[in-house]
């Protein structure tokens, strides 16, 4: 198994990191590995989406190199390499040239970029079969090749020929760029699949892939297979269907053709329509091989015949019979008469077609002189080089057809020999008029015979009652039919139980999607009936029509039951295969006992041989006697050394014992040591949390309690001293009265000595100041 593990993962995670400045956790790092490493089992360095820049693309060539061998696919998709990232995938030098598959999807590649990167691929011996640039449909990182790139481009496929695959798809070709793409190829090229939907290409352009000739006749990209042109509606026209046809006729491989979503290509549809009558390019290139190799073998019999003696010769030559002979060896059979008269070549040919020459040394054997037989590798490079069709699938949905349209394509479906897939999904074919009705019905009876169709879809079309009863009275004329795709098209009980009663004749019916329609328990229980008779319908899709909900359920346990049944049928054909397979090893045991009886008689002569090495067996005695001799030394020596070796295993393995035992440790040790730090930053955050809110408290209570508390006091103090001072001024005010109504006399006041003294001493002592000086008198002290 394959070690995916390498300190090149982190060492790229962390450039990662750096690149988008985010911090690097073990987490985030394990979502790294488990995206990207265990696709390295499958051969697939995936690292679509991962924010990968030119800076990372070092450690992905270091990448490239350690898995060298094992990677065939590299995925860098969706990541802003730009112009510098992809001109640094180079200088992993055989490790990215030697990939099979690489994607570049969005990844901001101007045509500066185009430019050097293609220039430089080419100079490599390069093994790469499929390149992807296309681009999200947004406008962000998309790979704008240019007419620069364009033209370093159509130079690398030119020169590589084990490019097979391009894809555009959502990458901008407009204008001459695309023109210039193909127009540069110079060499034939040995491309296969072109993907090219919304790229906008120009009419110029699909005329240079559909028409424009190497040197030798052969179309520039013969070999295509595959060609999306979807989605091109705002620079495609109908000018281009003329390059579209004639690319339908001279393509030998050409089996899929996607041109979907084009509607300015309506009108002028009928051009490629008209290409599909055309004989299938594989039997016209297989009768052409056939009646190559017919008339090469007719030539070697002739010439063969003619070296085996003059009289055959001068037969064949003159049709005369000359008694004299020349003695031959090894008599050659007698040869009829018609494999000998070049006027019966076609029989003999015939008889002769799967039959190879006679073996050298049989009874039947000729000279070495005599001129072999074409090999199959002669027969296989035989091609036809007259107008043929190879399409196997046709995709023409969300074009609105004319009635034109369809008729010119019910006309050359009539001769077709390998259309396998038709889509005519929302082609605006609508039965409510008129003029559709007669070439919807040529259509739809030109495609239930067609010899290859697998699979036809209308959906989307307002072909209603009527049409489905089209189809229903054709479906079983049908003998590969196996999917039929009429959900939304206005179908009403109606037209559904024509297409059910059909059912029952259909040679290979898998899949019927009626969803979308207005069926009913009417049409339902024809549908159950026919499914209750025909086994092979395991796909049926009712959804959005109004069937009750029992009646809807019991016709999916029918489905259910045909899955069923399909699978015990596949299990059979497995068993019959395997019963076959069985009977040809009973063929090969067979052919064994005869190889066995030969081995019987060839043990007879080894008999013989054993009496000669009896002889030999006394010689090889003395000298095993020495040998043992020798042996008994060197079995002692082994003794000790496995002594020895005991010794030095037990010492070994107290050692691992011990060692693991401290490794153990001290991992334990670690583990306590992070807990402890953990316990205490842990401990040191929350005391830093609780300083934080005592302070906060603290702060909170200053505000809150002390300061309106000290101001009251300020505020109480501030009055107690306003009362003493008016208590003052008053005492000194009635004092002062008094002394005066004492001085005249108008009073006397008779008083204990000892208080008069006091109250004499007090007025002594009391202050002449103002007011603001007076002091406050002294409370008791109390115990």
């Amino acid at each position: 198994m394959l070690d995916t593990k390498t300190p090149l993962w982190g060492k790229l995670y962390s450039q990662k990191c750096r690149d988008l400045g985010i911090i690097p956790t073990d987490n985030l790092y394990e979502r790294f590995i488990v995206a990207v490493a265990p696709q390295v089992q499958n051969g697939v360095l995936a690292l679509a989406d991962q924010g990968l820049k030119a800076t990372s693309i070092p450690i992905v060539c270091e990448l490239l190199t350690h898995f060298h061998g094992v990677i065939h696919t590299l995925d860098l998709s969706m990541n802003p390499i730009l112009d510098e990232g992809a001109a640094l995938l180079l200088e992993a030098g055989p490790s990215f040239t030697d990939l099979k598959t690489v994607k570049l999807r969005s990844v901001g590649l101007s045509p500066t970029g185009f430019d050097y990167f293609f220039t430089m691929l080419r100079k490599h011996r390069c093994l790469i079969e499929s390149i992807d640039l296309s681009s999200t449909s947004s406008a962000e990182r998309r790979n704008r090749p240019g007419e620069i790139g364009a033209h370093a481009l159509a130079a690398f496929v030119s020169a590589n020929s084990t490019i097979r695959s391009l894809i555009f798809t959502n990458t901008q070709l407009r204008g001459t760029s695309g023109a210039t793409l193909f127009k540069a190829i110079s060499h034939p090229s040995s491309l296969t699949h072109l993907h090219l939907q919304n790229t906008d290409i120009s009419n110029k352009a699909v005329e240079h892939i559909f028409t424009r000739e190497a040197s030798t006749g052969a179309n520039m990209l013969s070999e295509l297979v595959y060609v999306d042109l979807s989605g091109n509606a705002s620079t495609l026209t109908g000018d281009c269907c003329q390059a579209i046809e004639i690319g339908i006729k001279r393509l030998k491989h050409l089996h899929t053709l996607i041109l979907s979503k084009n509607t300015t290509l309506a009108r002028s549809l009928v051009l490629p329509f008209s290409a599909l009558r055309h004989k299938s390019a594989d039997l016209a290139a297989a009768a052409e091989a056939y009646s190559k190799r017919m008339q090469e073998r007719t030539r070697w019999r002739h010439e063969t015949f003619k070296s085996l003696c003059p009289g055959m010769k001068n037969f064949i030559e003159t049709g005369k019979v000359i008694r004299e002979r020349v003695n031959i060896t090894d008599p050659t059979p007698e040869i009829p008469h018609n494999e000998l008269d070049p006027s019966a070549d076609s029989f003999a040919s015939v008889k002769q077609r799967d039959h190879p020459p006679p073996a050298i040394g049989s009874h039947d054997s000729v000279p070495a002189q005599a001129i072999d037989e074409p090999s199959d590798g002669e027969k296989d490079t035989v091609v036809y080089f007259g107008d043929t069709c190879s399409l196997r699938a046709l995709d023409v949905s969300d074009i609105p057809l004319s009635p034109e349209a369809i008729g010119q394509l019910a006309l050359a479906l009539q001769k077709n020999e390998t259309l396998e897939s038709i889509n005519l999904s929302y082609c605006s074919i609508d039965l409510n008029q008129t003029e559709f009705t007669t070439a919807f019905e040529a259509l739809i009876i030109s495609m239930m015979r067609l010899p290859a169709l697998k699979t036809l879809s209308l959906t989307g079309n307002t072909i209603g009652n009527q049409g489905a009863i089209f189809v229903g009275n054709n479906l079983a004329n049908s003998e590969s039919l196996e999917a039929l795709e009429v959900s939304h098209c206005g179908i009403l009980d109606q037209g559904i139980s024509s297409i059910a009663k059909a059912i029952p004749a259909c040679a290979a019916l898998k899949l019927l999607n009626l969803k979308g329609n207005s069926g009913t328990d009417v049409s339902a229980r024809i549908i159950y009936a026919s499914l209750s008779v025909y086994h092979k319908l395991t796909v049926l899709n009712l959804e959005l029509n109004r069937i009750s909900y029992s009646l809807y359920e019991r016709i999916n346990t029918l489905v259910h039951n045909n899955q069923v049944l399909h699978v015990e049928n596949t299990t059979t054909e497995l068993e019959d295969a395997l019963q076959e397979q069985t009977e040809q090893l009973a063929k090969v045991m067979k052919v064994k006992d005869e190889i066995q009886q030969k081995h019987d008689l060839l043990a007879g002569k080894c008999v013989a041989l054993i009496d000669e090495i009896d002889k030999c067996h006394n010689e090889h005695s003395k000298w095993t006697t020495n040998i043992d001799e020798l042996q008994s030394v060197l079995d002692e020596a082994r003794k000790d050394n496995n002594i020895k070796e005991g010794k030095l295993n037990s010492i070994t393995q107290h050692i691992s014992q011990i060692t693991s035992k401290g490794e153990a440790e001290i991992a334990t040790i670690e583990l306590k040591r992070k807990q402890a730090r953990d316990k205490a930053n842990v401990t040191f955050n929350k005391i830093t949390e609780l300083e934080a809110a005592m302070q906060a408290k603290e702060v909170e209570f200053q505000e809150e309690v002390i300061k309106p508390k000290q101001e009251q006091l300020v505020k109480l103090r501030n009055e107690l001293d306003l009362q003493l001072k008016n208590q003052v001024r008053v005492l000194g005010i009635l004092l002062a009265t008094e002394q005066t109504l004492i001085a005249e006399k108008k009073i006397t006041i008779e008083a204990p000595q000892h208080q008069t003294a006091e109250r004499a001493s007090q007025l002594v002592q009391r202050p002449t100041t103002g007011p603001g000086s007076i002091q406050r008198p002294v409370p008791p002290k109390r115990k």
